[in-house]
């Protein structure tokens, strides 16, 4: 398969490779204490079993001291691990109880951010949220739909999904020449350091089941740092559309969360830090700690500032490239 038809038929693939990771955790949801933030909203509580951390230290923390941290950062990225329907419940938890004043979603594609918005104003979100999945041939998976739902009404929702075109475009000439708007702003016209170029391109390939091309993975991490820059430019503009104080939150996938490489990485490039949250799931008897390490940076530092650890899916396959690999053609 030569490069070009690679570059096609890679550039739906990439749109989820940067959210998975090696890395999964859960546990049980710490009791209340004095000082906390804003408790669950109706209809949206957090996940049942949820543990919730502190990094680099492992402190046990209650919902309501998450949320109250939440509530009183500016920016907020929370990860997911995209299957896991906990983390989504998670994300409209926190979203509702903080009445978070605007968000960022990768599952909405930019261009369907106006047509969300005419959806939502028309006082049925959940309806609205049917509607744009379906004009934007979002993949059938419901629980996406409760972080929006969550968004108060007032609230902007701001699409940060970017198109195969945008993704090929990255792969073929580079993330700063397909980024819509000031690639300088977010560091995408340097060059990573070589040590992150490397591991971002063994990561790529860790995520594809090393069935792709070697040869395919630089331009991938292209098409991850399009991505992980457009997310952080548009959680900037959701905090710039903001209708009251408090936070505006980015909803994303883990491997776009991570603070040594995702979007964070493009906020401070643009002068904005973000409380960065993660979300993992286990098997029985995991360790946080164990978990935790396979989350971090080259310097040893945790990804994110909390991790919220939850219960693995009933169902899901402990290695999913292990059915793939029987499948899978020879690389070439």
């Amino acid at each position: 398969m030569t490069n070009k038809r690679c570059i096609a038929a890679l550039a739906l693939a990439v749109a989820l490779a940067g959210c998975a990771g090696a890395g999964q955790m859960a546990g049980q949801m710490a009791g209340p204490r004095a000082g906390e933030g804003p408790g669950p909203a109706p209809g949206f509580a957090p996940p049942a079993g949820a543990e919730i951390r502190a990094l680099p230290g492992g402190e046990i923390l209650s919902f309501g001291e998450l949320s109250a941290r939440v509530a009183g950062a500016d920016l907020v990225v929370i990860g997911e691990l995209h299957d896991d329907p906990a983390h989504q419940a998670m994300q409209a938890a926190l979203i509702a109880a903080t009445r978070a004043p605007a968000a960022a979603f990768e599952m909405v594609p930019a261009t369907a951010t106006a047509a969300l918005a005419d959806l939502r104003a028309g006082g049925d979100p959940g309806a609205a949220t049917d509607a744009a999945r379906a004009a934007a041939d979002w993949d059938d998976y419901a629980p996406w739909r409760l972080p929006i739902a969550a968004l108060a009404a007032d609230a902007p929702a701001i699409g940060a999904g970017q198109d195969r075109a945008a993704l090929i475009g990255a792969m073929k000439d580079g993330a700063a020449g397909a980024f819509d708007g000031d690639a300088a702003r977010y560091g995408l016209d340097a060059a990573l350091p070589a040590a992150v170029q490397a591991s971002m391109e063994a990561e790529q390939m860790l995520s594809h089941c090393n069935a792709m091309p070697v040869a395919m993975a630089p331009a991938m991490v292209e098409a991850q740092r399009l991505r992980d820059a457009a997310f952080a430019d548009a959680l900037v503009r959701a905090g710039d559309a903001r209708v009251r104080p408090g936070p505006a939150i980015l909803v994303t996938g883990n491997g776009h969360a991570r603070r040594d490489r995702g979007s964070p990485v493009y906020l401070m490039a643009a002068g904005r830090t973000a409380l960065v949250i993660g979300q993992v799931s286990r098997s029985h008897g995991a360790e946080w700690r164990d978990l935790t390490a396979q989350w971090q940076g080259a310097d040893g530092a945790p990804a994110f500032d909390v991790v919220i650890l939850s219960d693995r899916p009933a169902g899901r396959a402990d290695d999913p490239c292990a059915a793939f690999a029987k499948a899978a053609p020879p690389k070439g």
